[in-house]
């Protein structure tokens, strides 16, 4: 039987590399592949009969993007980039809790080079961040 790890990250590792290209083709990230997202990790859930944990990991993650949103010139998360994390982050959370950790930092740390070190005039692109710590998390994953 395939695992939930393979299953979710090769689909979410395809989908992530398509939204970030297109965002940095177009600076607008694809709802609908981020609807297809959050089936995938309702599906998830529901498989494993964890639907209340989705409900709380949901409604945390939902509350803390949304106080992201206040700090966009900080961070440079638009409204697309939100969508992405709020599918990133429970899917992560349904994988376990260092797998999430891992990625926020190597999100963090991605998000600081992005911003002071590579200087663009019309801004960037945060899905590309968020691409390249999941992939990064992906590697860890499968190092270990």
């Amino acid at each position: 039987m395939i695992s939930y790890f393979i299953v979710f990250f090769v689909l979410a590792g395809f989908n992530l590399a398509r939204l970030a290209w297109g965002d940095m083709k177009e600076l607008l990230a694809d709802q609908r592949i981020s609807s297809l997202m959050m089936g995938v990790v309702l599906c998830l859930y529901f498989l494993e009969g964890r639907i209340i944990e989705l409900l709380v990991v949901g409604f945390v993650a939902l509350f803390g993007l949304q106080q992201l949103k206040k700090y966009k010139d900080l961070f440079g998360l638009a409204e697309g980039d939100l969508t992405i994390m709020s599918w990133v982050v429970p899917g992560l959370w349904f994988l376990g809790w260092t797998i999430l950790t891992e990625f926020l930092f190597l999100y963090i740390i991605g998000m600081i080079i992005m911003r002071y070190l590579i200087v663009k005039q019309e801004g960037f692109p945060a899905s590309v961040p968020i691409a390249i710590a999941f992939c990064l998390t992906w590697i860890l994953e499968l190092l270990h």
